[in-house]
């Protein structure tokens, strides 16, 4: 009977270990895609390799962000290549790429690469960027501009604070100006009146601008931004921008929600805490009972 059950376990076993076993054999062909397959398959390896945040893939990721660099470098696949390339290494969150990042947005002429390199230091916190996101702040590209001040948001680093109140207040396109107002919320910088500009966004001519006045109302996570949103909700007429205004106002309203909670628990922590302090406090004795 004993030999039995060990038979049995044995037997459920073998599936569980085989898992990790099929997932390594897996991880590693997309590494050999990467170093030998067609464009096509190693877009998708990359792609694949760096949400899974595979560090095996870093110094092939490298090579293919130099893809073209010795000829046609303008040509689409090559620009695919690094832009992917780019994205996957920032996903892997490997301090490693942040000089290979740099260099290579130095040499880079495509728009598209440079988007995708500013992706890719957005994952970093790192004063080697600094000049980078700078250059992408004054960016004639408006793609390359909006990832720059996207960037400038997650650094955390208030020196891109003048160039930011700048876009905010003199951009002559009105999503630009909602982009730079969100970042200087995000870096603490003049909170109250950028909060304003967001909320007025919501009532704009442009449902674009209506649409990112909501995405960043929901990133920058101020729950008194709640009733501009439901009033905003009341009036929309494009469904795409009501999906991202109850996207927002369902995020706020559970931060909200979890804040509350926390509150309330703190509350009752410091009020067990004081009546435990009393209660230790009446179980001594005194000292005339003590003699």
């Amino acid at each position: 009977m004993r030999v039995c059950k060990y038979v049995l376990c044995a037997i459920v076993s073998v599936p569980f270990l085989a898992i990790p076993v099929r997932s390594a054999a897996s991880e590693n062909q997309y590494i050999e895609t990467l170093r030998s397959g067609s464009y096509e398959r190693r877009i998708d390896a990359m792609l694949h390799l760096g949400f899974a945040g595979n560090k095996a893939a870093f110094f092939y990721l490298v090579e293919n962000l130099n893809s073209g660099h010795d000829r046609e470098p303008a040509a689409p696949r090559h620009i695919r290549t690094r832009s992917v390339a780019a994205e996957a290494l920032g996903r892997l969150r490997d301090d490693r790429a942040i000089p290979h990042l740099v260099a290579r947005y130095g040499d880079e002429e495509s728009p598209e690469v440079k988007r995708s390199i500013l992706f890719a230091l957005s994952f970093f916190k790192s004063a080697a960027a600094e000049g980078i996101v700078n250059d992408g702040l004054s960016s004639g590209d408006e793609g390359v501009l909006f990832e720059a001040i996207r960037t400038a948001a997650l650094s955390g680093n208030a020196s891109t604070a003048p160039r930011l109140r700048e876009i905010a207040a003199k951009s002559p396109v009105e999503r630009v100006r909602l982009a730079g107002a969100y970042a200087l919320v995000a870096l603490g910088d003049t909170v109250e009146k950028n909060m304003t500009l967001l909320e007025e966004g919501l009532k704009s001519r442009d449902a674009e601008s209506r649409f990112w006045a909501a995405v960043y109302l929901g990133e920058v996570g101020r729950a008194v931004s709640l009733e501009s949103l439901a009033k905003a909700r009341e009036i929309e007429n494009m469904e795409w921008v009501k999906r991202e205004i109850d996207i927002s106002a369902a995020r706020l309203a559970t931060m909200r929600k979890r804040q509350r909670e926390r509150e309330e628990d703190e509350r009752l922590d410091r009020i067990l805490a004081d009546r435990q302090k009393d209660e230790s406090g009446a179980d001594l004795p005194d000292r005339g009972e003590t003699r």
